[in-house]
């Protein structure tokens, strides 16, 4: 799988889920699909990049997020 990159556009740190801006739209992201990310370090505005997969119901949602340095 090839990495994709965004910015942070809104992370719910009491669901563990945010969203990522792109130039296309916003991808939905869970912490739980993303190992050893730090969530007190997701701010509004951050790089980050991942990976496209699709959840059970055929929608579109990033996993292995990570921040970019």
């Amino acid at each position: 799988m090839s990495r994709n990159t965004g910015e942070l556009k809104k992370f719910f740190a009491d669901k563990g889920y945010g969203f990522i801006k792109t130039e296309k739209n916003d991808i939905f992201f869970h912490v739980n699909d993303s190992t050893g990310i730090n969530t007190d370090a997701l701010q509004e505005g951050i790089s980050l990049s991942y990976e496209i997969t699709q959840d059970n119901r055929g929608k579109t949602k990033a996993c292995n997020v990570q921040i970019e340095q």
